[in-house]
């Protein structure tokens, strides 16, 4: 009695891992370019997105990401990105005398003030007259988000006028 020739089931086990290989394979490749896709969205999310970074190195990316362009204007210390639309963003760090990092951006764009209010509300900001970190020379609608575990508060001035400018300021 002979052995039973169980090759061909040995050859079709082995293609189907190697097609199960190469579909998971063309899957993951596909999503991973999927990731790359770069995202237009209305700049008071972007300008949101910035304010809550915790560390101004990352901007750069940030800005790139959503479509904006590096300004090779920009003063020594400080940073300009574009956009298609025209809007742009600028920010410079700096330290007040009690060791307090206060980041201030701004940020230009000619959509509305209303949409831009619209966006802030949608990011759980709020309008407020009494915020915690302030630029009171600024005359605009000040929107405030706090965090209610702690003393940190983040800001957003919108200043109307063409363009519009928003002021964002975060106290660490």
């Amino acid at each position: 009695m002979s052995e039973p020739d169980f090759s061909h089931e040995i050859y079709f086990t082995n293609m189907y891992k190697k097609v199960l290989i190469l579909i998971i394979s063309f899957l993951c490749v596909n999503f991973i370019f999927a990731q790359v896709k770069k995202v237009k969205v209305e700049p008071a999310f972007v300008a949101v997105k910035l304010l809550d970074m915790v560390e101004s190195k990352d901007y750069p990316e940030v800005c790139l990401y959503y479509g904006y362009q590096p300004d090779s204007t920009a003063a020594e210390g400080s940073h300009i990105y574009t956009d298609s639309k025209g809007s742009s963003v600028y920010w410079i760090d700096s330290h007040t005398e009690d060791s307090d990092s206060i980041h201030e951006i701004k940020f230009r764009t000619s959509q509305s003030v209303s949409a831009i209010e619209s966006a802030l509300t949608q990011c759980g900001y709020k309008k407020t007259t009494t915020p915690k970190v302030d630029i009171p020379s600024v005359n605009g609608t000040r929107f405030e988000k706090r965090n209610k575990y702690s003393d940190r508060s983040r800001v957003i001035i919108i200043q109307p006028g063409s363009p519009n400018t928003l002021h964002l300021i975060r106290k660490r």
